[in-house]
């Protein structure tokens, strides 16, 4: 359920860069928005990090295909460790390596309900420390910003920047493994248009000019 949640996730950020524009702009380093001392917008390098790979794309079934995805998906350790928390890892642009995802994943619970308990408080824990940051809710009918899908093992809040800052957009989001019962937190701030830019320009510099 976590891989096909995962694909999932992974399929609708690839239709986002294929067919649509940015609606918002992203945190920059100097935003200083972070999850456990990783910071939205710095670079991969100023962290230990290892495995870095281009996770490839599914197909209609879930399979993965030979398509790769635009980014660069890494294991890291944290500047700020939690003993909740157990594994971290980020996606990147591909050619800058600047960080625009952060997901960890905690210690397996002792069953879902345990791990759906904790989707909500743990997010919104999340959510307040960025609003005393300064960041704002993005406020729905009926809520403050939150969603929880029918089955009830993922849920999440969008908040948005203050002032000349209320065109940059965060995801904070919570899912539980049903397999497991472990939970992932992650905080995103994305630009597909920027990783279209960074992936072409990638491209034409892999372009083989031998014999030319």
């Amino acid at each position: 359920m976590k891989k096909l949640s995962l694909y999932i996730f992974l399929v609708l950020m690839w239709c986002n860069v294929g067919f649509a524009k940015d609606l918002y702009e992203t945190f920059e380093k100097k935003d200083n928005i972070s999850l456990f001392g990783i910071i939205l917008g710095d670079k991969i390098d100023n962290y230990e990090h290892k495995d870095c790979f281009k996770p490839l794309m599914p197909d209609s079934m879930g399979n993965e295909s030979k398509k790769e995805f635009g980014w660069y998906s890494c294991s890291i350790i944290p500047k700020i460790e939690n003993k909740t928390f157990i594994k971290y890892e980020v996606k990147t642009y591909p050619a800058s390596k600047e960080i625009f995802h952060i997901v960890s994943t905690t210690k397996n619970f002792s069953g879902i309900q345990e791990c759906r308990d904790n989707l909500k408080p743990i997010a919104e824990l999340v959510a307040e420390n960025k609003e005393k940051q300064g960041l704002k809710l993005i406020r729905w009918e009926g809520g403050l910003g939150y969603f929880m899908d029918k089955a009830k093992n993922n849920f999440k809040v969008d908040a948005v920047g203050s002032g000349k800052k209320a065109n940059k957009k965060l995801d904070i989001h919570t899912g539980c493994n049903t397999k497991n019962y472990s939970l992932t937190l992650s905080l995103g701030s994305i630009s597909f248009d920027r990783i279209d830019e960074e992936s072409g320009k990638l491209k034409k510099k892999e372009i083989d000019k031998e014999g030319l």
